[in-house]
């Protein structure tokens, strides 16, 4: 979890940025017509090649200029196989509607276990003067490739019990959640995610929780290690292998169980050691646990910013994350450099993606 703690202190330094604006509908909505054009364009200019060197000027500046003049141009190609389609273009609104932002998704690309995959791509727009139009940046959650390989790898593996890959897939693929899925994932749970909202609101110690699997591996900055008992496998899936197994597998399988209980027994008097510092007790802990991983939370953080805001991790990599964030008295940010995507939920909750 420490590279949860590493993007939680990124974005409290970030988020006070004078160029963070607000997201809203555009004034005018020929600006929301022009951009979501320029990113179509964009797009098939980009499609199985390098945007030409004659074209960077008449669509990029700042970051992405620069990326297509000098930097990995390979990376920001866009695939000839995948549909692109530009879903929303909003004004991120400050003293006028400077910086604009177009949400594109890409289908057709599949996740082994997981069946058709969703990207979302987010275009960042910076107005160059008082009527044009240039992208700044372009966003995806990084580490998508990686958990396409490896639930590749677990659905051909034997390694693991048939019973047990689901499971893994699930908890390896939230990663690959798309912001209609994160935004579904909270519409059905709302009273749920309000109900974990209160446990970070009673004005006590608790401050920060991370989870990795049905274990708590963060309480507020201590990590509690786990090792190999952080996964919990089933006791019908170990009882199935059990059942076929031959005496030297069963033999080495019931040694390993024990090392695991001994690894279990020593995380919970890790993590039952430093609640006491607290003063939190432990049940309330393990109920927190077992919401986050309901919802499919990995990650929360009191310590924000604004006045009475919580962060809800879902998943990510270093510092490029995606959840929730619940800011009843002011609104998040939307900047190349820090939130590049928010989403209104209603009642104070955004969906959020950083970087």
């Amino acid at each position: 979890m420490r590279f949860f703690l590493f993007c939680t202190l990124l974005l409290l330094t970030l988020a006070t940025a004078t160029k963070a604006q607000r997201p809203a509908p555009f004034r005018n909505v020929m600006d929301s017509i022009i951009i979501s054009g320029m990113a179509e364009r964009y797009i098939e200019l980009s499609r199985g090649q390098w945007m030409n060197y004659d074209s960077i000027d008449a669509y990029a500046t700042d970051e992405l200029a620069n990326q297509l003049t000098n930097g990995d141009r390979g990376a920001l190609m866009f695939s000839k196989s995948l549909n692109y389609a530009v879903q929303r273009a909003f004004s991120a609104h400050g003293n006028g509607d400077s910086l604009g932002v177009v949400t594109v998704v890409a289908t057709g690309d599949t996740a082994a276990m997981l069946g058709p995959l969703t990207i979302d791509f987010v275009f960042l727009f910076r107005k160059v003067d008082s009527a044009t139009w240039r992208i700044g940046a372009v966003r995806r959650q990084v580490g998508t490739e990686q958990v396409q390989k490896r639930l590749s790898t677990l659905a051909a593996t034997t390694d693991f019990p048939e019973k047990l890959k689901p499971i893994m897939a699930r908890e390896w693929g939230t990663l690959l959640l798309n912001n209609q899925q994160v935004r579904e994932n909270f519409q059905q749970h709302r009273e749920r995610f309000n109900q974990l909202l209160a446990q970070f609101q009673r004005g006590d110690s608790l401050l920060m929780v991370g989870r990795s699997s049905d274990k708590m591996s963060q309480l507020n900055y201590h990590s509690i290690l786990w090792d190999a008992a952080t996964e919990e496998t089933p006791k019908e899936v170990v009882d199935e292998y059990l059942a076929t197994a031959t005496p030297a597998q069963r033999k080495q399988m019931q040694t390993q169980l024990r090392y695991v209980e001994r690894l279990r027994k020593a995380g919970r008097d890790t993590l039952t050691k430093i609640a006491r510092t607290y003063r939190l007790p432990v049940p309330r802990l393990d109920s927190i646990t077992a919401t986050m991983k309901e919802l499919r939370v990995k990650f929360i953080n009191a310590k924000l910013p604004w006045s009475n805001a919580v962060q809800f991790t879902v998943d990510g990599q270093f510092d490029n994350v995606f959840g929730y964030i619940y800011c009843p008295n002011d609104s998040p940010f939307i900047s190349p450099e820090e939130y590049y995507y928010l989403e209104d939920l209603g009642g104070g909750w955004w969906l959020f993606r950083s970087t």
